[in-house]
């Protein structure tokens, strides 16, 4: 048997090893009971040991293994693996997966007996185990002859996938060394290579158990695809899956594979084979080698970092901190900085502390020691020592204890798990002396700056150099340039030398700018500027992922010199790297600290420290020390002094992937226990908090108090004109009633707060998905005997057929059917909107008396309740259709004016922008031309942001007119468009459309680039279905006549006299006096005087009887001249 210590063989029956003396012992492989050389059964079990084990060995080994995977966890990940237990079990997670499974192991079995494939495989174990943990991964599971390892979990992991891959080399080459080294022993050996599969993708952490492993449930086959990757991995290589290879391109060097059939699925997978490491060991190192994109901001802390050397030069040494979250370009600072000093004649010394090495003792001071004295990755003892001599020589006198000490350090790292050395603080003591020689002479020769990057990732044996070197640096020509995010707490207190650099995120216009420079287009689009601003806030880092999964997603596409979003993002898509950088920061808390966190993400982005409290049943005490904690690392920001406190996330991605990593049946948990909270502290003002309870028992699926809640708050935006609020609310509850067992009064409520959407939905003109939302519902009041809806459901049909179908005498019996029975059953809000309704569709039919009866009724109903922006809408619909289009222009002024101001007192933008495009138009017609572009202008603006488009399409229409009069005919045209684009998607009033048509044929011939195309005209003419148009378009033909050639005079005089005669029968008096005058300019060319004063004299007097004093002066000038 050989010694499981020194691997010499003994006699069978050898109590103690011959070689080294170690005590020889046999360990069962089913109970591991330790049984005495020779036995061949346990003594404990009586399992038979030795030769007789085959069956078996891969189950034992098993068992032996996960007690050695025990042993290999380090102290430090078990303690917070299991003080995070509750936490983590039932999380939800993006991880890598990697599956490692030995070739041939059934070959080796049959070739050894049973101890020496223990002791062999034992090794194997060791390596894999120790290797997994040296990249902060954890193995979950370990068989006889391989492991399943995760990255990411339990606990997160900064660049998961990128340490995965790491750990896979790394797995290759010490497998590959080990297996040399057996065959020392074991002669008959064969080569032992692994295969490895990787893949990242979603997973949900079932139970922790008591040995740290944890219960994986996948979500989609995220373990499955990373052992299904193994399975066709060849002896010796990593496949990978492409999700794998997108997150790591740029560290390695991959083999694509092409499209390999998996099995178990119907698609093929693409999958990529890892053949070397790449020059990158950093994301930044990646970014830079692929070209990085123009710096943008970080001006003034550059400029900082230069004032700082020059102070260094001079014999002032220096320490800078630039301090910032992740993604927040510490890195690029450096990087720009090392350009900015290239020329000049000093020392650039750059140390990394990487995520792994915090674990390896001195690893970024080994980085700068060897790029100080060239010393390259594989050199010889021999070589190095020379390197290490010849750069000593340098510094003059003699360092030879320094070069023993560095020496000593670059050939023999001890790792933090070795066994402790007699002499580790004498070693360590030699370590600095020997590195502040070098750093101080180094210094007197020319100026010295060291950059040491992501002190948050630094091993203790590094932070004491570090420390060592600040102290000493006061007068030394040095500076010492660090970079750490605000979880670090430095240990070297307060330096009057020392000073911090804070990164804030770039401002909206500078993530423009950058968003520019990594699209290469000047102007990215409104859309996505917004949701990147929405989603990253300023941090350059999530700014180029979100880009970057945006590509990939297929979701962003170049159109002309703007990209455009193809369709909206899910709540939850956020890119792998941002979330491994957000939930490494929260793993990294103390489980309450972290607990605070996951609530805080269900409740909101800021929340209030009562409603922490009552939420976490925290004790006060505790709870301020995590929040303080929380604050001092920068995940929280406090606002307001005690009791009004509230906290606020850093970022919304902060929030929004803490939320993510909850499931569901625990975020339903706590959305109620907020719900109940807030009604608790504030029921004395619930109706402050109508909106929030209404979203959290929706959560919490309590949809009894869900529909309760979104009644009421859909009722309180509609009271303050937050129709768009209203209706998704409205639309909120009827989700949730719809969800409750089909009782009667249950059907009721989804019957009243559906017709109220509809409701709603026609006030916003949005006709179409109005009678959507009523379609089965007058049916189905009828069958619960329930007459209380029918005004609404009329109300919107009439407004359905008038807007949509433009079938007026339909329209207008709905409309008087809705006001008789509103006044039969009492509904004030149908009444209001069937009059206004009603009014508008009496002036379309030139029943201008009626309309303004209907208007002023409706009208007066909006006073009572004080409704500001009610009153404005309706003085709005009073001066356009009550007045303006009759000719009583004095009226319709008066009314729009009064409009605005009742809309200004309210706040309420959609009636203030409904008044300045009435306004509008009552400048037009009194001939004010500038003051009307003004305020069309002013309300497209408006309209274009809150996206309500059937006033928008009449202010463009109108606006188009102004610019005709004004003579700005390209200007005329372009509106005309897109008051035509504006109704047609509203699917609404398809006259309008019509006119606008006709309107820009006009403005293109009056700009010369356009025929008089008589047919297209006459077929215009012939689909208007307004009355008020039925004057207006003979009279824009006949104006284009009138421009024409001479022939096309005798038609241009037929189409002005349908004009008149269509105008006076109509009774529209402003129409009139324009016609007057257009008759007599043609009255005029036909040297027909006498008639064409007359006619002109016909026009002053329309055009004074309507109040257009402008036109009234200008005419009147014609008559005398």
């Amino acid at each position: 048997m050989r010694c499981p210590k020194c691997q010499s063989k003994n006699l069978r029956d050898s109590r103690y090893c011959r070689a080294c003396g170690t005590t020889l012992e046999r360990v069962c492989s089913r109970c591991q009971q330790r049984n005495l050389p020779g036995s061949q059964f346990c003594n404990q079990c009586g399992y038979p040991l030795g030769r007789h084990v085959k069956a078996s060995r891969r189950g034992g080994l098993a068992r032996v293994g996960l007690e050695r995977l025990r042993r290999h966890l380090p102290n430090e990940l078990k303690e917070r693996i299991w003080a995070h237990r509750k936490e983590i079990e039932g999380e939800r997670r993006e991880v890598t997966v990697l599956f490692c499974d030995m070739e041939a192991f059934t070959e080796l079995s049959e070739g050894f007996d049973a101890e020496e494939v223990f002791a062999i495989m034992g090794e194997v174990q060791d390596v894999l185990i120790r290797t997994v943990y040296r990249y902060g991964g954890t193995v979950n599971d370990i068989s006889g002859d391989g492991i399943m390892a995760l990255f990411g979990a339990p606990l997160a992991l900064e660049d998961g996938p990128q340490k995965s891959l790491l750990a896979a080399w790394a797995i290759h080459r010490a497998v590959s060394e080990l297996s040399e080294n057996l065959r020392t022993n074991y002669p008959s050996l064969r080569p032992i290579r692994m295969r490895i599969g990787i893949h990242t993708g979603p997973v949900v952490f079932g139970k922790l158990g008591n040995d740290l492993r944890v219960e994986l449930t996948a979500l989609g086959d995220t373990v499955n695809l990373a052992a299904r990757m193994e399975g066709l991995a060849e002896p010796g290589s990593t496949y990978l899956t492409e999700k794998t290879f997108r997150l790591t391109e740029g560290f390695f060097d991959f083999e694509p594979l092409g499209e390999i059939p998996v099995r178990g699925r119907r698609s093929t997978v693409k999958a990529y084979r890892l053949i070397a490491l790449g020059k990158g060991k950093t994301r930044f190192d990646v970014h830079v080698e692929r070209g990085l994109t123009p710096l943008v901001g970080r001006r003034k802390e550059l400029e900082f970092l230069v004032e700082a050397l020059e102070r260094a030069k001079r014999g002032r040494g220096q320490a800078v901190s630039i301090v910032g979250e992740g993604g927040m370009g510490k890195s690029r600072i450096l990087y720009e900085f090392q350009k900015r000093v290239a020329s000049e004649d000093l020392t650039f010394l750059l140390g990394r502390c990487l995520s792994y090495g915090e674990r390896i003792p001195y690893h970024p001071i080994i980085e700068i020691i060897r790029s100080t004295f060239h010393i390259e990755e594989g050199d010889p003892f021999e070589r190095i020592e020379g390197k290490l001599r010849d750069g000593l020589d340098g510094l003059g006198q003699d360092l030879g204890p320094t070069r023993h000490a560095l020496l000593d350090l670059l050939t023999r790292p001890e790792r933090e798990d070795d066994p402790p050395l007699m002499n580790r603080e004498v070693r360590k003591d030699r370590f600095l002396e020997a590195l502040r020689t070098v750093v101080l002479r180094a210094a007197e020769t020319k100026p010295l700056v060291i950059a040491i990057e992501d002190l948050h990732r630094i091993d203790q044996s590094s932070e004491e150099v570090l420390k060592d070197i600040l102290n000493h640096i006061g007068g030394a020509r040095i500076l010492l340039l660090l970079t750490y995010r605000p979880e670090f707490g430095h240990p070297w207190g307060t330096r009057s030398y020392h000073s911090p650099i804070h990164l804030a995120p770039l401002s909206q216009p500078e993530s423009r700018t950058m968003v520019a420079h990594v699209l290469g287009t000047e102007d990215p689009g409104r859309e996505l500027e917004e949701l990147l601003w929405e989603k990253a806030e300023g941090n350059p880092f999530f700014i180029e992922e979100f880009l970057q999964f945006l590509k990939t997603s297929n979701v962003l596409e170049p159109k002309g010199p703007r990209f455009v979003l193809l369709h909206g993002i899910p709540r939850g898509s956020i890119p792998t790297t941002v979330q491994d950088l957000v939930m490494a920061r929260v793993d990294a808390l103390p489980p309450t600290a972290k607990e605070i966190l996951r609530i805080g993400s269900v409740i909101a982005r800021e929340f209030s420290f009562d409603l922490i409290r009552r939420v976490s049943c925290f004790p006060e005490k505790a709870l301020r020390t995590d929040l303080a904690l929380l604050r001092e690392v920068e995940l929280l920001y406090e606002r307001g002094p005690s009791p009004h406190t509230t906290y606020v996330f850093n970022h919304a991605l902060t929030s929004e992937v803490v939320y993510n990593s909850l499931l569901s049946a625990k975020r339903k948990e706590i959305h109620e226990r907020v719900a109940e909270a807030v009604e608790e502290i504030y029921h004395e003002s619930l109706n402050e908090h109508f909106e929030i309870l209404a979203e959290h028992y929706i959560q919490g699926e309590n949809m009894e108090k869900g529909a309760h809640f979104a009644g009421l708050a859909s009722k309180k935006a509609e009271k303050a004109g937050a129709l768009k609020d209203a209706v998704a609310y409205a639309r909120k509850a009827v989700a949730c009633l719809e969800k409750l067992p089909p009782r009667r009064d249950i059907l009721r409520r989804i019957v009243d707060i559906k017709t109220k959407v509809g409701l709603c939905l026609a006030e916003m003109i949005h006709f179409e998905e109005a009678m959507s939302e009523i379609k089965q519902m007058a049916g189905l009041a009828k069958t619960l005997d329930y007459p209380r809806p029918l005004p609404k459901i009329y109300t919107i049909s009439g407004a359905y057929n008038f807007f949509v179908k433009e079938d007026f005498p339909l329209a207008i019996e709905d409309l008087e059917r809705s006001v008789r029975l509103s006044e039969e059953v009492g509904d004030a809000g149908s009444l209001v909107l069937a009059q206004t309704y009603l009014g508008v569709a009496q002036a379309f039919c030139c029943d201008f008396e009626r309309a303004r009866t209907s208007l002023e009724q409706a009208l007066e109903r909006c006073l009572p309740y004080d409704s500001l922006w009610g009153i404005s809408l309706g003085k709005s619909n009073l001066s356009l259709f009550g007045y303006n289009w009759e000719g009583k222009l004095e009226g319709g002024y008066r009314e729009s004016e009064e409009a605005i101001r009742f809309a200004e007192r309210s706040g309420d933008p959609y009636s203030k922008s409904v008044a300045s495009s009435c306004h509008g138009w009552s400048c037009y017609y009194r001939g004010a031309l500038d003051e009307a572009e003004q305020n069309l202008n002013a309300a497209c603006h408006h309209f274009e942001k809150i996206d309500i488009f059937s006033f928008w399409a009449l202010a463009k229409l109108c606006l188009g007119l102004v610019y005709f009069e004004k003579k700005r005919y390209a200007e005329a045209m372009r509106c005309h468009e897109e008051s035509i684009a504006l109704f047609e998607r509203g699917r609404l009033f398809p006259s309008f459309v019509n006119f606008n048509e006709v309107a820009i044929r006009r403005a293109m011939f009056f700009d010369r680039r356009g025929s008089f195309d008589l047919a297209f005209l006459e077929e215009h003419h012939k689909r208007n279905r307004f009355k008020i148009y039925e004057g207006w378009i003979p009279y824009m033909i006949a104006e284009m006549a009138l421009q024409g050639e001479e022939d096309l005079l005798p038609l241009g005089r037929e189409w002005i006299l349908r004009a008149i005669e269509a105008d006076r029968q109509n009774g529209m008096l402003w129409n009139l006096g324009r016609d007057y005058h257009l008759e007599a300019q043609f009255l005029k060319r036909e040297g027909r005087k006498a008639e064409s004063r007359e006619r002109l004299e016909r026009a002053c007097a329309a055009f004074e009887a309507s109040g257009a004093r402008a036109r009234l002066e200008r005419v009147r000038g014609e008559v005398w001249a």
